[in-house]
């Protein structure tokens, strides 16, 4: 989908409250796509390279938080519980932010040298990732078009709210859908609960 489009998209569901969001659109679009991605994040898989008594990595810049995590699972497949060379207890992988809220991963235990000669230096996991701008155009099923649309008006109507209080708006829920008419604040609310309860049976 390009940014673009959906901008043109934008201007047309605010109709006459789009010139209160003029010059703010693509900044109204990333805010709306960072929400979105809490509900439709990418699913991507990553690596770390463990070192001794290291605790602590630098996460994706993407991350928003581990989906799985794969080390010792193959392992695992090679031996039964019972047996010697079964991998017992293995370190799971979660984010922190450190203090300047930069992402960070790290491991619920650190792993001796026994664990990494027998299972690898290796950390290999899947995560679920913040959806980005990339050359004007984001990546998103088609069915899920309206909905960041939606998104993106709630954020324009929010907008409209703190910055122009006394405004009455009127918009579309989307293209050609049904125009709401009221204050910022009103529309705002109606049009998040819509999007929540879209987004969770889409």
């Amino acid at each position: 989908m390009q940014v673009s489009d959906l901008i043109v998209k934008l201007q047309a569901a605010l109709m006459d409250s789009a010139e209160h969001v003029s010059g703010h659109e693509q900044q109204l679009v990333e805010m709306a796509l960072a929400d979105f991605s809490r509900y439709r994040p990418h699913q991507r898989l990553g690596t770390i390279e463990l070192q001794h008594n290291q605790a602590c990595y630098p996460a994706p810049a993407d991350l928003i938080s581990v989906r799985t995590c794969f080390y010792g699972q193959s392992a695992r497949k090679r031996y039964q519980p019972w047996e010697r060379g079964y991998p017992r207890d293995l370190p799971n992988l979660s984010r922190i932010d450190d203090e300047q809220g930069k992402p960070m991963l790290r491991l619920s235990f650190l792993p001796g040298y026994h664990l990494l000669n027998q299972v690898g230096w290796t950390y290999s996991f899947s995560y679920y990732a913040a959806r980005t701008i990339q050359n004007d155009a984001i990546t998103i099923d088609s069915q899920d078009e309206p909905l960041l649309l939606l998104r993106a008006i709630v954020e324009a109507v929010k907008y409209i709210a703190v910055n122009h209080l006394s405004k009455t708006v009127s918009v579309r829920n989307s293209i050609g859908g049904e125009a709401k008419n009221g204050t910022p604040a009103a529309i705002h609310q109606q049009l998040m609960e819509q999007f929540e309860r879209q987004v969770r049976h889409a």
